[in-house]
């Protein structure tokens, strides 16, 4: 009987701490308010991956607003839903603490050139709780622009690098990833940023390309000039120490951290090859206060990069 009252006692506490631990709905807003698209045009670049379209409450707010939205496809080539982009819930919640909610987009990235540059799609709200639907803002159309028309923004995105020292070798493989500036930006279209993630370390390598487009071949052009720092803070051993990581090329026997590096785009932009001529490769020397400590941090014979 005993054990039956500490057994029934038991389960009384599990079923009250459940019952307490069970969260609240939160309440629904009963204040007069309105909810709408907080932007009638949203422009983004179909690279970006996740964005956040802004769904906003003006008025009194008591408690949340829901907004449930329906996306549809607009103009001759439209953006299609789950193939070109994806949403993750289209049921907003909007608290009286920010008075705005956002809805999650995920861009699905391809290799794809768009007829017009870019693909569009409408998001509208349909319905809402706790608050009227404002009328004048009741859509956003979404402006999908395409990088892959865009040659320099094509190069962006994560690459692999192959090096061997001869043919009969094992190759060795690299993670890379190359990075554009913005529209607005002064380098936007004359320079990317390229980082090579060295295996034996946590610090990568970042060098600056620098890039054109000839108008009349059709063909970019990307280079990289030698003697930049590629690297800093890190520590070595004795005698180095601290230290950091200049860009240069090795022959086998000799270093030079002085020149430009050509690097050759193939038609379909998908594989760059740093042109060396006979032995050379690119390499990092490493410095400290004193100057060139006489180490390597990486060479790469015969680099290329694939995509």
């Amino acid at each position: 009987m005993n054990k039956i009252y500490k057994i029934t006692t038991i389960l009384l506490i599990l079923i009250g701490s459940l019952a307490c631990s069970k969260e609240k709905e939160p309440k629904l807003n009963t204040g007069e308010a309105r909810v709408g698209m907080r932007e009638t045009e949203w422009i983004t670049k179909e690279n970006l991956g996740i964005i956040n379209i802004p769904v906003t409450v003006e008025g009194e707010m008591t408690g949340i607003v829901k907004a449930t939205i329906m996306v549809e496809e607009t103009a001759s080539d439209p953006a299609i839903e789950n193939e070109d982009y994806l949403i993750t819930s289209k049921d907003i919640i909007i608290t009286p603490e920010h008075k705005e909610g956002h809805i999650e987009v995920l861009l699905i990235d391809n290799e794809i050139i768009e007829k017009n540059g870019e693909k569009t799609f409408k998001i509208t709200i349909i319905d809402a709780k706790g608050a009227d639907i404002d009328a004048e803002r009741l859509t956003t159309t979404v402006h999908i622009k395409d990088n892959d028309a865009n040659f320099y923004e094509r190069l962006s995105g994560k690459w692999k690098g192959f090096y061997r020292e001869n043919p009969e070798a094992p190759e060795s493989e690299l993670a890379v990833e190359l990075s554009t500036y913005p529209e607005n930006h002064a380098k936007f279209e004359k320079e990317l940023v390229m980082m090579i993630y060295e295996p034996n370390s946590n610090t990568p390598c970042s060098f600056s390309l620098k890039y054109s487009f000839d108008n009349e071949t059709k063909k970019i052009k990307l280079s990289m000039e030698l003697g930049e720092i590629i690297a800093e803070g890190l520590k070595f051993n004795k005698p180095v120490g601290e230290g950091f990581i200049v860009s240069a090329k090795f022959n086998g026997t000799q270093v030079n951290n002085k020149g430009t590096v050509q690097i050759e785009v193939s038609d379909d932009m998908k594989t760059l090859t740093p042109i060396f001529e006979d032995d050379w490769r690119l390499a990092g020397l490493i410095y400290n206060q004193a100057g060139f400590s006489g180490f390597l941090f990486f060479n790469y014979p015969n680099l290329v990069l694939k995509k």
